[in-house]
């Protein structure tokens, strides 16, 4: 049942993140810095679990201010590439902390 979500929710995020404009540009970007957040958390190979901690509070923080200032289909649009990007990129990793 997990993975089936996890399969919807990553359709949902590729077809948020897709370039047919239907977002607004400030989804589109929350979007993209999501993908690269996600890429930055591979390539950082934390040996820590502190480290890895950290960084995913990061994520989490940027997350809650775009929620916070009531930005909510950016938020999503950040976390969903986060996730999608994070899953395509270290299904390992992925695993770990989705």
């Amino acid at each position: 049942m997990n993975k089936l979500l996890s399969l919807i929710i990553l359709a949902l995020a590729a077809v948020a993140c897709s370039n047919s404009g239907a977002l607004p540009e400030q989804s589109r970007d929350a979007c993209e810095q999501g993908k690269a957040d996600a890429v930055a958390l591979c390539r950082a190979n934390y040996t820590a679990d502190s480290d890895l901690h950290a960084a995913l509070l990061a994520v989490k923080s940027r997350e809650w201010k775009l929620r916070s200032r009531g930005d909510t289909i950016s938020a999503n649009a950040y976390i969903n590439a986060f996730r999608t990007q994070l899953s395509a990129t270290d299904k390992n990793l992925a695993l770990k902390v989705l």
